[in-house]
C-alpha cells in the first residue's frame, strides 16, 4: 500500500464531499489512485473531481477517469428512472414496499447520480411475497437466485433485491437479525404504499449492515462514504443518546466508534458524539485491510479471509473448514426457516446446502486448502483485528 497514493485518493473524496477544490498535489499516483477508485466503485466520483479541475495531466488517465464519470452518471440516472417506474408498479397493485439504503443515501450526495449501486434494495411485508413474485414475473424479470428472505430479480440493467427481513443473519454472534424483525413498526409513509425508515432507525439498520459486510469478507471505503454523508447531513437532527443506546444493545457501539474513527482519518468527518478512537496502528492496519480488498473484499483477499471471520470462537484449521461445510442451526435457520421449530432437520438443511452451492464445491475446496497452509498466527490476526474494531 502507497500511503502517498492513499492520502491523495481520501483526498479526492474529500474534494466530493465538501465540494472544495482539492489542494494542489504536484504528482499524483494516478495508477494506484485509479485502481483504488475501480475496486471501491468509486471511479465515477473520482473521475468527476478528476475532470473537474482538471488534475490529470496524462492523456490517458485523464480519458479513463472522464469515462468513468460519464458512465456512472448515464447508468445511475437511467437506475433511478427506472426505479420510480418500479414504485409506480407497486403502488399500482398496492404492495407496501420500504426503500432504503442506496436509493435513498444517493439523494445525500454533492451529485447523486454518482453514488454508484449494483442493486437496488427494498423491503415488502413478508404477506405480500406471492404478490409481489407474481408481478415482477409479470413484467419480464428472470430469477437467478432467491434465498429466503431476500428475492432477487434482473431484466436488462434493472436488478432488485427485494427483502422480507433486513438482516439475514447475527453480528457478533448477537441477536441482532431479531432487532429487525419489527421494521415496519419504524416506516414512515411518502405516498399511496411508499414508505422509508425513520431517520434514526435507517442509520442504526445502515450500520448494522456494514458491520456484517466488514464483519465476514469486508466492506469498502464507498459504504463507510454512505455513512458520513449521513451523519454530515443529519448530524443536527439525529437524536445521538438514543443512536448509542440502541448501538449498546446490538453490541456495535464499539464499531460505531471505529467508524467514527476512520471517516474521521478518512473524510475528515467530525464525530458526532463523544466516542472512543482506535489507537493510530489499529486505524492503519484497518484502512490498509479495507482498501486492498474493494468494496466487498474480493479484490484483495481470497475466501479463507472470509471463511476465518465467519468461523466464530474457534482458532482450530480443522473448526475452521467444519464450520464452513456445516454452520449450526442458528446460522442457518434465517434461509431455512423450519431449523427454527424442527432443529434436527439441520442434517437436511446441510445437505440442500451443499447441492444449492454445487458451483461453489472447487473453490471451497480451494478455500480449504489455503486456510491447511495457513499459518495459525495469521489467523490470529484477522480474528484480533476483528476484536478491535469492535466485531
Amino acid at each position: 500500500m502507497n500511503d502517498k497514493a492513499v492520502k491523495q485518493f481520501f483526498t479526492l473524496l474529500q474534494s466530493f464531499i465538501y465540494e472544495e477544490e482539492p489542494a494542489d498535489i504536484q504528482e499524483y499516483n494516478w495508477d494506484e489512485i485509479y485502481h483504488y477508485a475501480k475496486i471501491h466503485s468509486l471511479a465515477g466520483i473520482i473521475g468527476y473531481i478528476v475532470t473537474r479541475y482538471e488534475l490529470c495531466h496524462d492523456v490517458n488517465y485523464a480519458q479513463n477517469f472522464e469515462y468513468q464519470m460519464i458512465q456512472t452518471y448515464g447508468l445511475q440516472y437511467r437506475r433511478k428512472k427506472q426505479m420510480k417506474r418500479m414504485i409506480d408498479q407497486l403502488n399500482s397493485h398496492e404492495i407496501d414496499h420500504l426503500l432504503m439504503k442506496g436509493y435513498i443515501v444517493k439523494d445525500l450526495y454533492p451529485v447523486p447520480e454518482l453514488r454508484y449501486f449494483g442493486d437496488i434494495d427494498f423491503v415488502i411485508r413478508k404477506e405480500d411475497r406471492v404478490k409481489t413474485d407474481l408481478l415482477m414475473k409479470e413484467l419480464g424479470f428472470e430469477t437467478p437466485e432467491n434465498w429466503e428472505p431476500v428475492y432477487t430479480y434482473k431484466r436488462d440493467t434493472e436488478y432488485y433485491e427485494i427483502h422480507t427481513e433486513v438482516l439475514d443473519s447475527e453480528i457478533n454472534e448477537g441477536k441482532q437479525r431479531k432487532y429487525f424483525l419489527d421494521i415496519w413498526n419504524h416506516a414512515i409513509r411518502l405516498k399511496e404504499h411508499t414508505f422509508v425508515f425513520s431517520l434514526e432507525y435507517h442509520f442504526i439498520y445502515l450500520l448494522a449492515h456494514l458491520a456484517k459486510h466488514a464483519s465476514r469478507r469486508g466492506a469498502g471505503v464507498r459504504m463507510y462514504l454512505d455513512v458520513a454523508i449521513y451523519i454530515n447531513t443529519y448530524r443536527r437532527a439525529l437524536d445521538w443518546e438514543y443512536i448509542l443506546e440502541q448501538l449498546n444493545i446490538l453490541e456495535l457501539k464499539q464499531f460505531f466508534y471505529t467508524v467514527c474513527t476512520v471517516c474521521e482519518k478518512w473524510f475528515l468527518l467530525e464525530p458526532p458524539c463523544e466516542i472512543v478512537r482506535l489507537d493510530e496502528e489499529t486505524a492503519e492496519q484497518f484502512t490498509k485491510f479495507t482498501l486492498e480488498g474493494g468494496l466487498f473484499g474480493f479484490a484483495g483477499t481470497s475466501d479463507k479471509v472470509a471463511v476465518i471471520k465467519e468461523s466464530g470462537k474457534t482458532d482450530s484449521k480443522v473448526g475452521i473448514i467444519l464450520n464452513q461445510i456445516f454452520p449450526s442451526a442458528d446460522e442457518m435457520q434465517p434461509r431455512y426457516k423450519y431449523l427454527q421449530k424442527h432443529r434436527w432437520l439441520l442434517p437436511f438443511a446441510w445437505v440442500d446446502r451443499i447441492f444449492r452451492n454445487s458451483g461453489l464445491l472447487v473453490s471451497r475446496a480451494h478455500t480449504a486448502i489455503d486456510i491447511i497452509k495457513t499459518d495459525e498466527s495469521e489467523i490470529k490476526a484477522v480474528k484480533e483485528l476483528n476484536k478491535k474494531i469492535g466485531l
